[in-house]
C-alpha cells in the first residue's frame, strides 16, 4: 500500500520530498535510495539544509547551474545523473503540491507534422513542443510567439538538467529552419532577445575600481619630475582589458 505524505499548507521543501520518497513503497529499495541521495546531494551542493530549499524545478535548476563538477569534486556525468534523479524525485511529491502533467502521445495533427520532418534530429528537437501542444490541443497551424512563451513557462516549472533558454533557442532554430526550407503554411517564430551579457556589471568590481572609473582619464603632468604620470583609472582599465582579451594585444606593456 502506498502511503501519501501530507504536505503542510506551504510550498514543499526538499525535506518534504525526502519524507515522501521514504514513505513511497512503489519504489524499489535501490531506486528509493538513489532518489533520496540525489535530493540530499542537491541540498549539500547548495550549502543549505533541505528544509530551506523549495522543492521546485526552477529553484533547483538555478542553484545547480552555479555548481561546477570540479568544484563539487565529481565528474560531469555524476552531476548530470544527480540532476536527472532529482527531476525524477520531484514527480513523487503529492499531487496537490506539484505541477500536474498529463502524459499523452502526439495529437493527430502533430503526429502528421512530425512525419513530415526531414531528420531524426528535427523530430527529437521538436518532441517536447509537440507533446506540450498536444496536451493543450494546440495544432501546428496555431503556433505563435504566445504559445512559445507558454512553453517556456512550462519548461521553467519542469526542467532541471537543461536550461529553458537553450531548449527554446534550439526549438525555434529547428522550427524556423524547417518552415523556411519547405512550402508548409506555418508561421516563422520570433527569436527571443539574448539574455547573455558580454561584460560583467560594474557592481561586480571592487568599490575602488568603481571610483577610479569616474576620475578624469587625461594624463596629469608632474613638471617637477619632468615625467608623465597616468591616473589609476588608465592602469586599472588596461589590466581589465588585458585579462579579458587574453593578452592578444601585442602592444600592451604587460605583454
Amino acid at each position: 500500500m502506498n502511503i501519501t505524505t501530507p504536505i503542510p499548507n506551504r510550498e514543499p521543501t526538499l525535506a518534504d520530498l525526502i519524507e515522501a520518497l521514504a514513505r513511497n513503497d512503489r519504489l524499489s529499495k535501490t531506486r528509493q535510495r538513489d532518489l533520496i541521495s540525489a535530493v540530499k546531494t542537491a541540498a549539500r551542493l547548495s550549502n543549505r539544509r533541505s528544509e530551506e530549499i523549495p522543492a521546485n524545478a526552477r529553484e533547483l535548476r538555478e542553484r545547480l547551474a552555479r555548481v561546477h563538477p570540479t568544484q563539487a569534486n565529481m565528474s560531469s556525468k555524476r552531476l548530470a545523473n544527480i540532476k536527472s534523479d532529482l527531476a525524477a524525485a520531484l514527480k513523487h511529491l503529492p499531487a496537490e503540491s506539484k505541477v500536474r502533467i498529463r502524459k499523452v502521445g502526439y495529437a493527430p495533427s502533430w503526429k502528421a507534422f512530425m512525419e513530415t520532418l526531414e531528420t531524426d534530429w528535427q523530430r527529437y528537437t521538436l518532441a517536447r513542443l509537440a507533446r506540450y501542444c498536444s496536451n493543450r490541443r494546440i495544432p501546428p497551424e496555431r503556433m505563435s510567439d504566445a504559445v512559445i512563451e507558454g512553453f517556456r513557462a512550462h519548461l521553467e516549472e519542469t526542467q532541471i538538467a537543461k536550461s529553458p533558454d537553450e531548449v527554446i533557442k534550439i526549438t525555434l532554430q529547428t522550427w524556423n529552419g524547417f518552415v523556411s526550407r519547405t512550402d508548409v503554411d506555418l508561421p516563422i517564430l520570433t527569436k527571443p532577445a539574448s539574455r547573455r551579457f558580454i561584460t560583467r556589471p560594474l557592481t561586480d568590481y571592487p568599490q575602488s575600481f568603481q571610483d577610479d572609473r569616474d576620475r578624469p582619464t587625461n594624463p596629469t603632468y608632474d613638471r617637477s619630475a619632468l615625467s608623465v604620470t597616468l591616473p589609476r583609472t588608465c592602469l586599472a582599465s588596461h589590466i581589465v582589458c588585458f585579462l579579458l582579451c587574453g593578452n592578444q594585444d601585442r602592444d600592451s606593456p604587460f605583454g
